[in-house]
């Protein structure tokens, strides 16, 4: 009975995947260095490695050089904040938390012999997000920047790759 039931769960299984499939299974995608709009230096470094992550976790698609990649995901970030925190009863500050917002969009490249050989924007988005952090925490704010970047580069994925996914297939 086991046999069989592990059986029948193996081939329930068979052609399951996660993730999202672009319209040419051979598609390719780059992921170019966002610009930085924010007064902290090198935001965009550690975006970089958060997005590509996420492209490669949840797109089906080879990643290469974005001069060379079908689609290719463009952006900057647009601010970074401290937002305002929580405070004690003697007025301490004790919490506070990052806020960043940025801009990405999607390009596909052009096709060949396009006149213009201009990519074309496939889809566009902004998203912002935000996380706290106690102040008695030694790497709170690195901590709190950290899970806004990963969190930012899965909605962008999420967003840009997921619209493009549902419109060859609804």
């Amino acid at each position: 009975m086991r046999l069989l039931l592990c059986g029948l769960l193996l081939l329930a299984g068979c052609g399951y995947s996660t993730g999202f499939r672009l319209p040419d299974d051979h598609a390719t995608v780059g992921v170019e260095f966002f610009g930085n709009q924010s007064p902290v230096r090198d935001l965009e470094v550690d975006f970089h490695d958060y997005l590509t992550d996420a492209v490669s976790r949840v797109v089906h698609a080879r990643i290469v050089d974005p001069d060379e990649a079908d689609y290719v995901v463009r952006g900057e970030v647009l601010s970074y904040a401290r937002r305002r925190g929580i405070r004690s009863p003697d007025n301490v500050l004790l919490e506070t938390g990052v806020r960043i917002a940025i801009r990405a969009e999607l390009l596909e490249a052009p096709a060949p012999g396009d006149p213009e050989g201009r990519p074309r924007t496939v889809r566009e988005t902004r998203a912002a997000t935000e996380s706290g952090y106690r102040l008695e925490e030694p790497l709170g704010e690195a901590d709190a920047r950290d899970r806004v970047l990963r969190n930012l580069a899965d909605e962008v994925v999420i967003e840009l790759f997921g619209y493009l996914a549902t419109q060859e297939a609804p």
